[in-house]
């Protein structure tokens, strides 16, 4: 009786803030039996708790604080039944676990927004709370405040829209324009998720020396998107692999930015994460799986950042450049403190973003092929929203990738370099190849 009762009431009621995720349970506080409830004046917007997994035990301990459960008792003497308070069967609420899909009225959840964001055909998805459209979660910042995006932005709209976030960034030295139109389009890209779909680039932000302002560049993308920080980049790929797994498990941040790369970055497990849209691993401490949608945009920043293996190809750079001794001692900013002007003007910086996509949207989403890998859409979309808005420079352009080959390319292109000075066009045998390069001996298979 209680596993019919629970196939009918999850979702719905009080249950209404659990959904299903990925072949999982998970529950929202901030949906009610009403719809969304918005956080009081004393409650903090902590956004990577806002989704969280539920186990069975989870589910019948929170349906045991919004429900009179009871079983029914036969008394011996007369005979009859009669209710006695009893706790809710943990066991009940495991087939609800087993079989999400089968529950009645359990909405799919496909991610989480905290600013509005435009759907899959150009609309806007500013009502907080869930969409049905979408099957997003919309929960905003409780001081986020974002004005109604025109339907059919005039072009003086669009061009003060772009001159204000061009605005933002004036003092950072953006070593070329194409720089600049790099990180405008990291700027855009957490609003873009349901019109260009993941995967992304990872983005780096980099300058030749310390106090260029790197680390700032990429803290604007969390104020502005919110988001994920962590002071270093895991030392290797099983540290990696649990970051990953607990930032897409129980963050919502779409921004996750790791800081201070230093030395040269290899990691096979996140070039795998950048080409995939979702992520799958084992929960740490536990034997349960998860399964999330890579739907974030990864930043790294770090002076002189040196990638290796495939993560070349699958990089946006932005770099910097002061162009002067101790930039950190730099004065007469056209704008002081920065980071709070960017969280006092978020609202309208947001606001800004969503005019560019929605001019590009009105103009018949124009594009330009760039390429057929899992990043093109991803590339032509944000460059067709930028060059439309009048940008100058172009996004992903190859002008200004700081580095086009990893350093392991390098070793080997040296290496087959030197065989080729040896042997020329005439046939090797692997034993002559190690009597003319001894230290071949020490190559790991």
């Amino acid at each position: 009786m209680s596993v019919e009762w629970l196939r009918d009431a999850i979702g719905e009621g009080h249950l209404a803030g659990m959904f299903h995720r990925g072949g999982e349970i998970v529950h929202c506080p901030r949906i009610g039996e009403e719809g969304y409830l918005p956080l009081t004046d004393r409650e903090r917007d902590d956004g990577p708790a806002q989704v969280r997994p539920m186990s069975a035990s989870h589910i019948a301990s929170y349906i045991q604080l919004h429900y009179w459960c009871y079983k029914l008792v036969k008394n011996d003497a007369t005979g009859e039944r009669s209710p006695v308070v009893t706790m809710f069967p943990t066991a009940a609420a495991r087939p609800a676990l087993d079989f999400p899909s089968e529950q009645s009225h359990l909405r799919r959840l496909r991610g989480v927004t905290h600013s509005p964001l435009p759907r899959g055909d150009g609309t806007i998805l500013d009502v907080p709370g869930y969409d049905e459209q979408a099957k997003l979660l919309y929960l905003p910042d409780p001081d986020l405040t974002v004005e109604p995006v025109p339907v059919e932005p005039t072009a003086a709209q669009v061009a003060d829209a772009l001159k204000l976030l061009r605005y933002m960034v004036q003092d950072f030295k953006f070593l070329t324009e194409h720089d600049e139109a790099n990180y405008l389009g990291l700027l855009l890209t957490p609003l873009l998720r349901e019109i260009a779909p993941p995967p992304y680039k990872l983005g780096v932000i980099g300058a030749p020396q310390p106090g260029s302002g790197k680390s700032l560049l990429a803290g604007i993308l969390r104020i502005v998107q919110g988001g994920v920080f962590r002071s270093e980049v895991p030392p290797d790929d099983a540290e990696m692999r649990k970051v990953i797994t607990t930032i897409l498990d129980v963050t919502t941040g779409p921004v996750v930015q790791l800081d201070n790369v230093s030395g040269v970055l290899r990691s096979s497990v996140l070039s795998g994460l950048l080409t995939s849209a979702t992520w799958e691993d084992r929960r740490l401490g536990s034997n349960s799986h998860m399964r999330a949608r890579n739907d974030r945009l990864w930043v790294l920043t770090g002076n002189n950042v040196t990638l290796g293996g495939d993560l070349v190809r699958r990089t946006c750079w932005v770099t910097i450049d002061p162009g002067c001794p101790d930039p950190q001692l730099r004065s007469a900013f056209t704008i002081g403190n920065l980071d709070q002007w960017v969280r006092d003007h978020r609202g309208e910086l947001i606001h800004a973003l969503l005019v560019l996509i929605r001019n590009w949207v009105l103009q018949g989403k124009p594009t330009t092929l760039r390429g057929s890998d899992s990043y093109a859409r991803w590339i032509e979309t944000v460059a067709g929203i930028l060059t439309t808005a009048g940008h100058p420079g172009v996004f992903d352009q190859r002008d200004a990738a700081r580095q086009t080959i990893g350093t392991d390319d390098s070793e080997w292109r040296e290496f087959l370099d030197a065989v080729h000075g040896e042997f020329g066009e005439n046939p090797w045998t692997v034993k002559e190849l190690l009597e003319k390069f001894p230290a071949a001996h020490r190559v790991r298979r």
